[in-house]
């Protein structure tokens, strides 16, 4: 490797920090208008069929995006009933799993003794009596601090300020984005150096927007589906409202890895404060991992389609990265974002050992 692709290496390295410390620090700006163009792309066609039946463009967005605020108020107000009955259980649950847990650990210590003896207890001579040459040795035992969970709260979703402010951000740019119609069409076609370089630009932006839009709603069907599997399975198996757990399936499949994940977690320990044993508390988590399993392997390449299949190791590093920078709406960006860079490989001249690496 010569000097020169070093240095072009090295400033290619420089310039992706660069932007993801930018990026970072300033999430509360950029995350909202990201996540605008995003579904700006998966709802234009809805917005263009729409239009099809002589409804004006901002018409038809106000009237979507109202449908899309009933919707998801319709969601949030299934699983506010469910959410207030977990959050008062949850001191009490998070205790019974706890005794379990440690009970658990108990079997297994003779293992870590084994590899590594435990430490010694701290003891400390106080004092004792009018004498102060009389001491007594006692044993101080330091209760283990409460984990704060706070700064991993507040990387995932922001503050509560912050959270309103950026889906206001959010509502407002995207309205205009879908307000807009063909006029943005027009303005880029303008600003390109000819007319044919615009068209092929607009060409290029169309076939992005087509495979986002493909991607979420193909997504949105095997969530739904999914969901429907998850809710029966735990109804079945005794879980406490399987609704809601079908409902936050639909919605935590979005983020890939991170959502399953979390579902899992959830699972396990709801499944751990209800149940009377360890297996019996597994059963929940098993079966949703069985299910998210099979619809990887069997029903996502089928709806897919070879042109919207990413290989996992991308996907993977790109979800990290996105949680990283701005935590839920990072990892959600993830796919859309790659799909997005895989159309541009298939259009960019150069780009094409880039698209090799994303195709599946």
């Amino acid at each position: 490797m010569n000097a020169s692709r070093v240095t072009a290496v090295a400033l290619a390295v420089i310039a992706v920090i660069i932007v993801a410390v930018v990026l970072s620090s300033a999430r509360v700006v950029f995350a909202p208008i990201a996540l605008a163009m995003v579904f700006a792309a998966i709802l234009r066609p809805v917005i263009r069929h729409m239009e099809r039946w002589r409804l004006p463009a901002p018409l038809a967005s106000t009237l979507l995006l109202l449908a899309m605020v009933a919707a998801l108020s319709a969601a949030v107000s299934a699983l506010s009933e469910p959410a207030q009955e977990w959050m008062a259980k949850a001191p009490r649950a998070t205790a019974i799993a706890g005794r379990k847990l440690r009970a658990l650990r108990h079997q297994f210590d003779w293992i870590g003794n084994a590899v590594s003896p435990p430490p010694k207890p701290t003891v400390q001579t106080l004092p004792v009596g009018p004498d102060s040459s009389a001491a007594t040795v006692v044993q101080v035992t330091t209760p283990p601090a409460a984990p704060d969970y706070g700064p991993m709260l507040s990387r995932a979703f922001g503050t509560t300020t912050e959270v309103v402010s950026g889906i206001v951000t959010m509502v407002l740019l995207l309205f205009f984005l879908l307000a807009g119609g063909r006029t943005w069409r027009d303005r880029l076609i303008k600003v390109a150096p000819s007319r044919a370089e615009g068209e092929r630009f607009v060409q290029i932006v169309h076939e992005i927007q087509q495979v986002v839009a493909r991607y979420f709603f193909a997504s949105l069907l095997i969530n739904i589906g999914q969901g429907l599997l998850v809710g029966l399975a735990m109804w079945g198996v005794g879980m406490p409202s399987p609704m809601a757990w079908g409902i936050l399936t639909v919605f935590a499949e979005f983020l890939p890895y991170v959502g399953g994940f979390v579902m899992v977690l959830l699972l396990a320990l709801v499944g751990l404060s209800v149940s009377d044993s360890l297996a019996h508390a597994l059963i929940a988590p098993g079966l949703y991992l069985l299910i998210t399993t099979l619809q990887n392997n069997l029903v996502s390449p089928l709806v897919y389609g070879r042109g919207l299949r990413l290989h996992p190791v991308p996907i993977l590093i790109a979800v990290a990265v996105g949680w990283f920078i701005w935590g839920v709406p990072g990892a959600f960006l993830a796919v859309p974002v790659l799909g997005g860079l895989s159309v541009l490989c298939r259009n960019v001249e150069g780009w094409s050992g880039l698209g090799e690496f994303l195709a599946d």
